[in-house]
């Protein structure tokens, strides 16, 4: 649940405008891919859909479901499943950090292995070695 891959993403917003918005980056974290297709107006998706942008099995989302921690609406016999709560479940544990005096909430945080996409990216060679230590990137927001 880390990145996603551009593919999956292409498939739901189309080439261009997956290039206007991530550039050529071929992996996205997932809370900036979540974040995108709320913005661009995409507010659920199916199970299948939705399975392969967070790659989980469709039945974890059913159970995420039943379990309460995510919201969709049922469609004939599929569920369409609400991006912003999964985005709620996926940010509810929001991290916050201080650094030189500032408060910063870590809204995505991936491997170090994972090449960087998008968001906003803290360049205090200082900070960046905090995170690093942790094993660590972090893309974070002035709070």
């Amino acid at each position: 649940m880390e990145t996603v891959d551009r593919g999956v993403l292409e498939r739901i917003l189309g080439k261009r405008r997956c290039a206007a918005l991530f550039g050529n980056t071929q992996q996205i974290g997932t809370v900036a891919a979540l974040r995108a297709l709320i913005e661009e107006g995409i507010t659920e998706l199916s199970g299948r859909t939705l399975s392969k942008v967070l790659g989980v099995r469709p039945d974890t989302l059913r159970r995420w479901l039943h379990e309460g921690r995510i919201r969709a609406r049922k469609v004939g016999d599929k569920y369409r499943y609400d991006l912003r709560s999964v985005l709620g479940m996926l940010c509810g544990g929001e991290e916050v950090v201080e650094y030189g005096g500032k408060k910063y909430v870590v809204v995505s945080v991936v491997p170090a292995s994972t090449p960087v996409g998008t968001g906003d990216i803290i360049e205090d060679a200082e900070f960046v070695e905090m995170v690093n230590d942790r094993g660590y990137e972090a893309r974070v927001r002035t709070r």
